[in-house]
């Protein structure tokens, strides 16, 4: 073979490859868009409809109600009533709705099930400017649930940010301050139950700082409180409270703050534990060292946060973490492929131990994140869908195992 003949046929034989090599990769690109999305298929257990969207979960300590509350917006973007719809878990039913004057930012069933502690923050209506009604803290007992107790915030423009009960259910504690780390001063505050009486010794932040979570320890002897630094960055402080003398015995740095941050306690006592969106840490109660408990878990569940605080739980035995979040189409995304199962709203369940992630896609259409709470017993996992009406659905899946 002459070659000038050789040479014809690598001219041919070249363009045809990398025509075919292009072609394969767009093909297999084309496919990659046109292949179906798979998920994992959670197990539905009820689903209870609801007029309106929350956006904060608690369950009673006995796993026999849910409290969903409620920000004054439906899922919609309307107006709607200030409201907790407190669900009969059993029945799969509503069994009374609550009616407030401002937007839930947190829940709490106390440990003996007698109370339910509802905190709000601040009414911001149609204008952006707040109302200047001090936000309001209501418990209600249970299981009549009727108002038994009522306390205003400090300021007008204060809130009450997180809720904790004593393991005996004969205290409650909640920061009172400036909502969305706001300039201002917050605090810790105490009531003895069932008379209400407010403790004097108020437990006050800095003024250039804000607590954002906070827990009780088993025994009752000490809060632990987790508080915004934003010099020389942004990080979590963890300051711990002697309540009998209202003294501060221990502050330790806890990594970066991730707002949703939540507090608690191993059973023990010795460990307290901070989890956010990324998993949990323990920390050593007498040195303020990162610690590894042996029951890496909380003694009593966290209170029930509005919008971030309530986008993950984590599983009463510390085994499962749930996150919901949601996927939309970027601007200017037209929408012209087979993308749609990619987008909506998600839950995943990460077993901890393996870092094993199911991935549950809850709706095709997501107006916000879902919100999520294992139960008490960690055999269910509740979760709020809004939908484009208006309403919402609370919806019972069965927890992985």
């Amino acid at each position: 073979m002459s070659t000038l003949t050789r040479r014809t046929i690598w001219l041919i034989l070249v363009p045809l490859l990398l025509v075919t090599v292009f072609g394969m990769v767009a093909l297999g690109g084309i496919w990659s868009l046109l292949k179906p999305v798979s998920y994992d298929t959670p197990i539905e257990l009820a689903s209870v409809p609801l007029p309106s969207g929350p956006n904060s979960l608690a369950w009673s300590a006995d796993g026999s109600y849910v409290a969903a509350g409620t920000s004054g917006v439906a899922a919609n973007g309307e107006a709607a009533p200030f409201e907790v719809f407190v669900v009969d878990a059993a029945k799969g039913s509503v069994l009374t709705s609550l009616k407030g004057k401002g937007p839930t930012e947190g829940l709490a069933f106390s440990p003996d099930g007698k109370w339910l502690a509802v905190a709000a923050r601040p009414s911001i209506p149609v204008g952006g400017k707040p109302g200047g009604e001090p936000a309001e803290l209501v418990v209600f007992d249970v299981p009549g649930f009727t108002a038994r107790f009522t306390t205003k915030a400090r300021v007008p423009e204060g809130g009450f940010i997180d809720l904790a009960w004593s393991a005996d259910s004969k205290s409650l504690h909640a920061i009172d301050g400036p909502v969305d780390f706001a300039g201002g001063t917050a605090e810790g505050r105490r009531w003895t139950v069932p008379a209400f009486t407010e403790h004097e010794r108020a437990i006050r932040a800095k003024k250039d700082r804000a607590f954002t979570a906070l827990a009780v320890s088993p025994d009752g002897r000490t809060l632990a409180v987790a508080e915004r630094i934003r010099v020389p960055r942004i990080t979590c402080l963890i300051r711990l409270f002697d309540l009998g003398e209202g003294t501060e015995r221990l502050s330790f740095q806890a990594g970066d703050d991730i707002e949703g941050t939540r507090l608690g306690f191993t059973s023990d006592g010795k460990s307290v534990g901070v989890f956010d969106r990324r998993g949990a840490s323990w920390w050593d109660l007498a040195t303020g060292r990162p610690a590894n408990p042996d029951a890496a878990r909380f003694a009593s569940q966290p209170a029930g946060l509005a919008y971030i605080g309530s986008w993950t739980s984590l599983s009463p035995d510390g085994g499962w973490q749930a996150r919901g979040y949601e996927r939309h189409r970027g601007f200017g995304d037209l929408g012209w492929d087979n993308r749609e199962k990619e987008y909506g709203g998600f839950i995943d369940v990460t077993e901890r131990a393996t870092g094993k992630t199911r991935t549950w896609r809850v709706t095709k259409v997501q107006l916000d994140s879902p919100a999520v709470a294992f139960s008490p017993d960690g055999t269910k996992l509740a979760g709020i869908i809004k939908q484009p009406g208006g309403g919402s659905n609370l919806i019972f899946w069965a927890a992985p195992k």
